[in-house]
């Protein structure tokens, strides 16, 4: 678990399997962090430490990449609890926010992963996916990440402050809140144009 080669080689492998199954894009690394024996999904994770989960998840990614199938790392950000995890509020000041929960998907960022997952719980009373300061502020911002920012499965919940916070894809399709929606915010001045053409281009280089 602590050998950086031997995770990329998984990766590879990983890419492989994706491959065959006709997979554009894994939903992986998980660079969640291990704070609980209890959280039911920390056998995914690589670590409780956030300098090792992300070097071994950017590992894992670029050797999944090698393969031509894109890695989603996830979930951004806070999503360390199992229990409650689609509602709980997650309240972190703004440096442990940065050094601790960020670091992973930072760090995978620059390892050039082709999105991230965002996550269902709230962080400092916003929705994840209604979280400006993390997705547009600091991931598209000051990262200047160019990947594609996915909400998880059924995590959206509203069209204009999801839009506006800087999320690019609703999952699962069809769209609940944004699609049809989406132009509708538009055409009433809530949403920018350059907004939605921002999502749609990200959402069609992503691979």
């Amino acid at each position: 678990s602590w050998d950086v080669e031997l995770n990329q080689r998984i990766g590879v492998l990983v890419g492989g399997e994706a491959i065959r199954m006709s997979v554009d894009m894994v939903l992986a690394p998980n660079i969640n962090l291990a704070r609980s024996p209890l959280a039911g999904r920390a056998f995914e994770y690589f670590s409780e430490e956030p300098l090792l989960a992300g070097i071994l998840g950017a590992a894992w990614a670029t050797g999944l990449q090698t393969t031509g199938t894109a890695s989603v790392a996830k979930h951004l950000v806070c999503n360390d609890s199992e229990t409650d995890r689609d509602s709980m509020n997650a309240v972190v000041d703004e440096r442990t926010l940065r050094e601790i929960y960020l670091l992973p998907f930072e760090l995978c960022a620059d390892a050039g992963v082709g999105g991230m997952l965002v996550a269902y719980n709230h962080l400092n009373g916003d929705w994840c996916a209604e979280q400006h300061h993390v997705m547009t502020t600091i991931v598209k911002g000051e990262w200047r990440f160019p990947g594609v920012l996915m909400s998880d499965w059924f995590g959206t919940h509203s069209t204009v402050a999801t839009l506006n916070a800087g999320l690019d894809l609703e999952m699962p399709g069809p769209a609940r809140f944004l699609g049809a929606k989406a132009v509708e915010a538009v055409a009433q001045g809530h949403i920018s144009a350059d907004r939605v053409t921002d999502a749609a281009s990200r959402v069609a280089r992503a691979r």
